[in-house]
């Protein structure tokens, strides 16, 4: 693109140098005047463009799937999951639409078998029933199940409470007892340093001897009872377990001679027709109690298990703790007994700080204590909470049902009946059909196979528009409604259009990090040669001045506020004229004050060839970069640019260059 506009403007500097040396060469060589290029203020238009390169694309895109609504999804190449997918399996009857066809709004594009759509209708159903079945009951009386049920729970409950106290008693009484042993622990340490200072005896050396034997025969006496402790609750608790074996064993035979009974063996006959053998109601009322029975032998057994394990984990803990005590008590001894038979300054040292650590060990058993009773006293609110709310809700569910379950049930009913609603939906959608005039992009299914979980078929609308990065520098100046048009590329076609949208957050890219805004613009009635795809180059009129007075932009020279142009008066003298300027592109300039149309203006002066002057240059070359560009209709400065490179001169003012009259 840009050699090609390096192009362009080399030919433009070619054909104004031929020009001009055709009408002014004769005379420059025969001059040694001031000779004057100029040009003549007129009326016209003035406009300014930015111009960024794009693509042409589809206005909307389709993503079809057999069970749900056409989704308008972002570009006809989207390849991803529908949003809408089902779980229903589709196997595909027909298809008639084929890739690059232009299809008509409502057209069918292909069919599918409805099979699994209806069983998913007919589940709904279902759910619905069930879930109306259950409001009609809570509407009524609990069955004995209910009650039997909430009877449990409450049962459950109440285990639960006298689990919590009997574990908030033992471990407290677990952690006050570390709290004794740490007190005793602390006070022997400190006894021991007393006696480390004031040096061993004979007799105490003694008694610390015995203390120790003592302790030891002690510890081996309270492991041994432990051992026996286990070993008569692990026999205690396999009874338990067997008993409650036997009851489930017991139980599902007699579920297994109730289920025999209600569905009773059919004999062979080739009677016609054949006899039935019914259930018995009396056996069929005998084996439920039997089952009734065989329940409540199993929630005995079962409770008498739970007993026996909270009474094995009680006595095991009792042991252990007194294991625990003997062994504090040996360490102790045996802490005692090394401190009060090595007196040196060792020992004294080792008994001062066994005092730090015993204060240490019984502030962390203090401490223990402490947050146990917090917990266990937690455990056992929240044990007696669960009894109460199993209460609560035991004579909720036995008794008439509350206001908010019957409520809870119709919330229930009108879900399904949603589910329902939305599986009859899905089942609707057994035919693809085109949601507008397009053309056909993707083709996905084919028939005898089942559907994608993502779409089907994909269309685009035969709608266009174009997309375009702009510069920073150039968006500013852009607005949604204004007019554009879009030269596209490969059919050399220029199509109108309207900004639609200009998208908000900037990107950068490239070494230069230029950052550019994505803009929208909508073209209208494109021709058929403009494909979506298509590079196109996109130019936004961002201002305009029309029917107004002007002049090439080159005859305008100062600064803003204080701009001038130079004018002939009738002796073809130059005078400076001061001018309101407007508009202002690379080529043309709109003057609002100070001369009107028709009269003519200065934009350079020319010199012979062979002069040494430095005033001159080629004029009329302007308005290309910067990403925007002039329009301009009506002007008289292209003309004055190239008689000035006719004379082979180059002009005064220099910069930039009046273009040609004519279209964008």
């Amino acid at each position: 693109m840009r050699l090609k506009i390096l192009a362009a403007v080399l030919l433009i500097v070619i054909g104004v140098g031929a020009v001009g040396f055709a009408v002014f060469g004769p005379n420059l060589s025969s001059s040694s005047s001031p000779q004057y290029l100029t040009a003549t203020a007129s009326r016209g238009t003035v406009a300014v463009q930015a111009v960024a390169t794009g693509t042409v694309q589809s206005t909307a895109a389709y993503g079809l799937s057999f069970g749900a609504d056409p989704e308008v999804i972002s570009s006809a190449s989207t390849t991803t999951t529908s949003s809408a997918a089902t779980a229903t399996t589709w196997v595909v009857k027909t298809v008639q639409a084929v890739v690059g066809q232009t299809v008509k709004k409502g057209q069918v594009l292909a069919t599918a078998d409805p099979t699994s759509a209806n069983v998913a209708v007919a589940v709904a159903k279902a759910n619905l029933a069930a879930a109306q079945a259950k409001l009609t009951i809570d509407e009524g009386h609990p069955a004995a199940t209910v009650i039997a049920a909430a009877q449990n729970a409450i049962n459950s409950a109440n285990l639960s409470v006298t689990a919590a106290e009997h574990n908030a008693q033992i471990t407290v009484q677990q952690d006050e007892l570390a709290v004794q042993q740490a007190q005793t622990v602390l006070s022997n340490a400190q006894t021991a340093l007393t006696q480390a200072q004031a040096g061993p005896t004979a007799d105490q050396i003694a008694v610390q001897q015995a203390s120790l034997s003592n302790a030891q025969l002690q510890l081996q006496q309270a492991q041994q009872t432990q051992a026996a402790q286990q070993a008569k609750d692990q026999l205690t608790l396999q009874a338990a377990q067997q008993a409650v074996t036997n009851a489930q064993t017991a139980l599902a035979d007699a579920q297994a001679q109730l289920n025999a009974d209600m569905n009773p063996a059919q004999p062979s006959s080739t009677a016609s027709p054949a006899p039935v053998v019914t259930p018995d109601p009396a056996t069929i009322a005998k084996d439920e109690a039997a089952v009734t029975a065989a329940q409540q032998a199993l929630q005995t057994a079962q409770n008498n298990l739970s007993s026996a394990q909270l009474a094995a984990q009680t006595a095991e803990q009792q042991a252990a703790n007194a294991v625990t005590s003997a062994q504090n008590n040996l360490d102790s001894v045996q802490a005692n007994y090394n401190a009060n038979t090595t007196p040196s300054q060792t020992a004294i040292q080792s008994a001062q700080q066994a005092v730090v650590t015993a204060q240490q060990n019984l502030t962390a058993a203090q401490d223990r204590l402490a947050a146990a009773k917090t917990q266990q006293g937690d455990s056992l609110a929240q044990a007696r909470q669960a009894l109460a709310s199993a209460e609560t809700n035991a004579a909720s569910s036995t008794g008439p049902q509350s206001a908010a379950t019957i409520a809870s049930d119709e919330a229930a009913v009108s879900s399904a009946r949603q589910n329902l609603s939305n599986a009859q939906a899905t089942a609707a959608h057994t035919t693809l059909t085109a949601p507008a005039d397009g053309q056909i992009v993707a083709v996905n299914v084919e028939p005898g196979t089942i559907a994608p979980t993502g779409w089907a078929i994909t269309m685009q609308t035969t709608a266009l528009e174009a997309t375009a990065s702009f510069a920073e520098t150039s968006v500013v100046g852009l607005k949604v409604g204004q007019p554009a048009s879009v030269t596209v590329t490969a059919p050399n076609v220029t199509v109108p259009g309207t900004v639609s949208s200009i998208q908000p957050v900037g990107t950068s890219s490239g070494s230069n990090s230029v950052v550019t805004f994505t803009v929208t613009v909508s073209l209208s009635d494109p021709p058929a040669t403009v494909l979506s795809g298509m590079s196109a180059s996109v130019a936004v009129t961002t201002a305009e001045a029309q029917n107004v007075v002007t002049v090439p932009a080159i005859a305008v020279i100062g600064s803003s506020g204080n701009y001038e142009v130079r004018v002939l008066d009738s002796a073809g003298k130059e005078q400076a004229v001061p001018v309101q300027v407007g508009l202002m592109s690379s080529s043309l300039a709109e003057i609002q004050s100070g001369i009107s149309a028709g009269q003519t203006v200065v934009i350079g002066t020319v010199s012979a060839l062979n002069s040494s002057t430095t005033s001159g240059g080629f004029g009329g070359i302007g308005g290309i970069g910067g990403g925007f560009r002039a329009v301009d209709r009506g002007g008289a400065g292209g003309a004055a640019g190239g008689a000035a490179g006719n004379a082979g001169t180059r002009t005064t003012t220099g910069g930039a260059g009046a273009g040609g009259a004519g279209q964008p």
